[in-house]
């Protein structure tokens, strides 16, 4: 009876200690939100410093918020699975801090999304990605946690300033202030486009006319989701982040190209017999729009896969080509993305193209 006593009152401290633990536990997990790093105002810090990056054009800057808000939740689900996968593998060892892991695992998932961001603008090198991720780890590592590959976009500006000199005056020297133009150095970004949310208008308009450029905006929206489901979204190095920009923004550059080309079409009949036009508004009604998706279209696809400093221009050229040679233009086009495979070549007199790519 008095073995059976002492074992019960050992199992009790033993369950004792295991309950403050676990209440220790409790409050590791409620402190976890505490890091170091504020992820609630991380994306307009980062993107404030990333629309006065060198290269960055207003479109790149309007996205940035977007993107690395998404990225910043997706990190903040990842890593929290990924503590409480530890904390229950260690809670009987030790208590599992959070906090302090959190910040390290989300910039696992931020700064990859960062230098997707900045090494999209115009004359990044092939390498952009791989070098980009050794700077930003050089940049925390001292503390600066929104520091740009590119660096800010410094221009030339010119002010008068008060400049006081020493001058002979009768043999004695003498401070004299004169006004002078001084040339300094300064910071200059770009501002985010104006935007409105999905499906959203501004209404009512102020001219009902406004939109008469959007007759055919129905089949564009339609074809954008047909390019993004059959062919960006099957391509093997298209991950789910890219596949849900696809839409987002094609949706977005159909929106501006519409009204883009209507104005151009405008601009052409009402200026001097089309004197000053540009052959982008001399295409007017017919390939305004099909040229304009296809650029959208390329800016993606160099994204995903970028082949080098002519990626985009060597995408359009592809493109125009295959409608060179029959392919259909519009929003019932049928113009293959730029790194799709050519289907097999026919063999023994028979059709090789079985409908699908089987590369991919």
């Amino acid at each position: 009876m008095l073995v059976a006593l002492l074992f019960v009152c050992a199992e009790s401290l033993t369950l004792g200690r295991l309950k403050l633990k676990m209440d220790a536990l409790q409050v590791e997990v409620r402190n976890a939100s505490n890091a170091s790093m504020d992820w609630n105002t991380y994306t307009s810090m980062y993107c404030e410093q990333f629309c006065k990056m060198k290269g960055v054009t207003p479109g790149r800057c309007t996205v940035c918020e977007q993107r690395m808000n998404f990225s910043v939740a997706e990190g903040h689900v990842a890593c929290a699975v990924e503590c409480q996968g530890v904390q229950t593998d260690e809670v009987t060892e030790s208590v599992v801090d959070c906090s302090k892991r959190k910040d390290e695992c989300m910039f696992k998932y931020i700064e990859p999304a960062s230098c997707r961001l900045e090494c999209g603008v115009q004359g990044s090198k092939a390498s952009c990605p791989a070098e980009c991720h050794e700077f930003k780890a050089s940049a925390r590592a001292v503390g600066d946690f929104y520091a740009t590959f590119f660096g800010h976009n410094y221009v030339d500006v010119v002010k008068e300033e008060n400049v006081t000199k020493q001058v002979e005056v009768n043999g004695t020297m003498t401070n004299q202030t004169t006004v002078e133009n001084v040339t300094s150095q300064e910071v200059k970004g770009v501002e985010a486009l104006p935007t409105v949310g999905p499906g959203d208008r501004i209404w009512p308009p102020e001219n009902k006319l406004d939109y008469r450029f959007n007759e055919d905006e129905g089949a564009w929206k339609k074809h954008t989701m047909e390019y993004c489901s059959k062919f960006f979204c099957n391509f093997k190095t298209s991950d789910s982040y890219l596949c849900v920009e696809c839409p987002n923004r094609l949706n977005n550059s159909v929106e501006t190209a519409l009204h883009a080309c209507h104005v151009g079409c405008q601009m052409h009949h009402t200026d001097n017999a089309g004197a000053n036009a540009t052959a982008e508004e001399l295409e007017c009604a017919s390939g305004c729009m099909t040229t304009k998706f296809e650029s959208a279209t390329c800016g993606l696809e160099c994204e995903m896969q970028p082949t080098g400093d002519t990626c985009k221009e060597d995408c359009k050229a592809h493109k125009a080509n295959q409608r060179a040679k029959g392919k259909s233009s519009g929003p019932e086009s049928d113009v293959l993305p730029f790194f799709w495979p050519d289907p097999p070549k026919p063999t023994n007199g028979t059709n090789g193209t079985n409908g699908t790519n089987a590369s991919l």
